[in-house]
């Protein structure tokens, strides 16, 4: 039987380049030197491996999708995502081939009876606020994990999956420079690059990771956003406050709370997946209405560089008790129950909804996940800092809030990034000394994008705490925008009876799970279930037959 293969491709951020017989799609945030990018491919082109290692050396976060053809017909189809690559490609296999760097694209173009909910996907939803594996909210489409190769032959029908790059643990101060100033020289040219690249506008906050960032651009232009909730007057002086220390054009985005709710559905319809937390995907969609093109973003420097989870280890004098003893990779261990877990008290919610086993299964199959992106994993003479270590990763790979972003700023043709995700960060970051990456007494946590701040805005005080930029869950739940939700819409089916009373009944303990419910809710009504859902606006779509 004959068999499509589809290519949807949505943005701007991928280069088209076709070499002797191939097509090379390239995802990227750089800047592409397409007869350079040529010759590159030429010199080993039979060997997709090689091609992926010297690209490493160019991109430093990239995806790229290959299609070989004889006589006009594709006989072989491969894709690749780098290790820190928030490029995140879709697949699925049926009577087509559908490859995309957006899920809403694959899920449009399944039929409403096709589209059945992965449970395992859904309880990472609840668990982490994410879905960030090779499994997805549907059966059967999948995502390329971090540094895996996927290849498919139309004689074969079957796709391989390969694990072709790794990160190298090494706590050992072995730079040639101090660790501050080789960081601050590569964050200055990676951001300034973006900058010129792209005429960027830096997402401030004013918190230390935004800051600093905004310090290397020369633009003097930055913006930030937050609703009119009384819980957000702190922070939007704070993100002010520091727009004057560095002296920029600061740019601020008022939103009602009353349109809360609308925000949020409008989000939902464009990205094509739950929403994982409260603001960040209307903050997202906010952002690409303005007339800016390309936003710089700070996400993934708290996972690097010192996560908030460790001021409580700050708290308790660095005392982890006989988790100390346990691997860091155990699913019940100290980094897998304090990192990135959204509420570890609630875990009990979880279990009520899905069942312990099952829960069991999704922290294990996290913990192998991580495990299996890493060589040279620590077993012996364990310290306090590599259950941290451990924890920061699993921070970093669980959270795929920037191809979210992504993913909605191309129904927009806009662009984001992120510095922190250049691979050369990530792996500079794992030879410095534990102690000065993550927490130390002189600065508190991000001791050390602290120092380089501190050094280049004399003025910032990095003793002044930002305060989060969570919306208040559980005031919106009791009595604001997402009040009574479950009295006007229907609960997920896999809510009982016994937890529908509760989630009815939203109390600071259970908000996030109400939350969650609302948001799995409000994906399934007016997306999973919609028959008429389309692309992403200006998806180009490329179709072949084998």
């Amino acid at each position: 039987m004959s068999k499509n293969l589809e290519v949807l491709l949505s943005g701007k951020d991928f280069t088209r380049l076709e070499v002797l017989d191939d097509l090379f799609i390239v995802f990227s945030i750089n800047k592409i030197d397409k007869l350079k990018l040529k010759k590159l491919l030429l010199s080993d082109f039979d060997d997709d491996l090689k091609i992926i290692r010297k690209i490493s050396l160019i991109f430093g976060e990239f995806s790229l999708i290959r299609i070989s053809f004889h006589e006009g017909i594709p006989k072989k189809i491969s894709a690749f995502r780098s290790i820190t690559s928030s490029f995140e490609l879709f697949y699925c296999l049926n009577d087509t081939l559908y490859i995309s760097n957006s899920f809403k694209n694959i899920l449009s173009k399944k039929d409403i009876s096709e589209r059945e909910v992965s449970e395992n996907a859904l309880i990472d939803l609840f668990l982490y606020q994410r879905n960030f594996s090779q499994e997805t909210y549907l059966k059967n489409v999948f995502r390329l994990g971090h540094g895996e190769y996927i290849s498919y032959m139309n004689k074969t029908d079957i796709i391989k999956k390969q694990q072709i790059e790794k990160l190298e643990l090494d706590s050992v101060f072995n730079l040639s420079k101090e660790s501050s100033v080789l960081l601050d020289n590569l964050l200055e040219t990676i951001s300034t690059q973006l900058n010129n690249n792209h005429n960027a506008i830096n997402t401030l906050s004013g918190g230390v990771d935004s800051s600093l960032i905004q310090s290397y651009l020369d633009n003097n232009k930055s913006i930030s956003i937050a609703y009119d909730s009384p819980e957000f007057k702190n922070e939007i002086e704070y993100a002010k406050n520091a727009s004057k220390l560095i002296n920029t054009e600061h740019e601020f985005i008022n939103l009602k709370e009353k349109d809360y709710l609308t925000n949020l559905i409008e989000a939902s319809i464009i990205l094509g997946q739950p929403s994982p937390d409260l603001p960040n995907i209307i903050i997202a969609n906010e952002l690409s209405k303005t007339s800016n093109n390309h936003f710089i973003t700070s996400i993934y420097a708290d996972s690097i560089f010192g996560l908030s989870q460790i001021k409580n280890l700050v708290k308790s004098n660095f005392n982890i008790g006989d988790l100390i003893n346990k691997s860091v990779s155990d699913k019940y261990g100290y980094a897998s129950m304090n990192f990135v877990i959204a509420q570890k008290d609630n875990l009990g919610y979880v279990e009520k909804i899905f069942g312990k086993e099952k829960i069991d299964f999704q922290l294990e199959k996290r913990s192998t996940y991580i495990n299996n992106l890493l060589v040279n994993q620590k077993n012996t003479s364990i310290t306090v800092y590599d259950h941290i270590e451990f924890g920061s990763l699993i921070g970093f790979y669980t959270n795929n809030l920037l191809s979210i972003f992504r993913q909605i700023g191309d129904h927009y043709n806009k662009s984001f990034s992120s510095p922190f995700l250049d691979q050369s960060i990530l792996k500079t970051s794992l030879k410095i000394p534990l102690e000065e990456r993550y927490y130390n007494t002189t600065f508190g946590t991000k001791p050390i994008l602290k120092k380089i701040l501190s050094n280049r805005v004399k003025s910032y005080d990095i003793y002044n705490p930002k305060l989060g930029g969570a919306l208040p869950r559980t005031r919106f739940c009791i009595d604001g925008p997402l009040k009574d939700y479950f009295k006007r819409f229907e609960f997920p089916d896999f809510i009982d009876n016994s937890m529908k009373k509760e989630i009815s009944n939203p109390t600071w303990e259970n908000s996030w799970i109400v939350s969650y419910s609302i948001f799995y809710s409000i994906w399934v009504e007016n997306v999973l279930k919609n028959n008429t859902l389309k692309l992403t606006k200006d998806t180009l779509v490329l179709k072949w037959k084998f």
